[in-house]
């Protein structure tokens, strides 16, 4: 979920920035934005469940529990579940990188800067995201203690 939010954070700062929404227009915003860039990789990073980060404790959590205690479709399903977390890297990073990197856009020629007041809550976000990936326990007792 806070990978999600990071992403169409993003999303509206590049529109912000460029007034394009066409992927196929944009490109080399990372010289433009680089804190965006970064949190596009984070955001990226998050739905991916690529450790330390919150959504790798999440997908760990989940598939530990399906692989001790499931049968087999559950097994079968967990089995879709991870080819689908890899299928998840694949088509967050494909725009990332058409989007930052590589050639500069002629269509794109931003004059603004990032806003502070879109990139504060993006990087709230992110760090929020790294202290649960690196202590998933915060939440997992919160989470324990409101079940029992």
């Amino acid at each position: 979920m806070i990978g999600k939010c990071i992403l169409f954070s993003v999303a509206g700062i590049i529109v912000y920035l460029t007034e394009v929404r066409d992927i196929k227009k944009l490109g080399g915003l990372a010289e433009y934005a680089p804190s965006t860039a970064v949190f596009a990789i984070l955001g990226s990073m998050i739905l991916s469940a690529i450790p330390p980060l919150s959504g790798f404790q999440a997908e760990w959590i989940m598939f530990t529990g399906i692989f001790e205690k499931g049968s087999g479709v559950g097994l079968i399903i967990a089995i879709i579940g991870i080819f689908a977390t890899f299928l998840t890297l694949v088509y967050t990073f494909w725009p990332i990188k058409r989007i930052f990197f590589g050639k500069i856009s002629n269509t794109v020629d931003p004059v603004k800067k990032e806003p502070l007041k879109m990139v504060i809550p993006i990087f709230i976000l992110a760090s929020t995201s790294i202290i649960f990936g690196v202590y998933p326990e915060l939440i997992i007792r919160l989470l324990t203690y409101a079940y029992t």
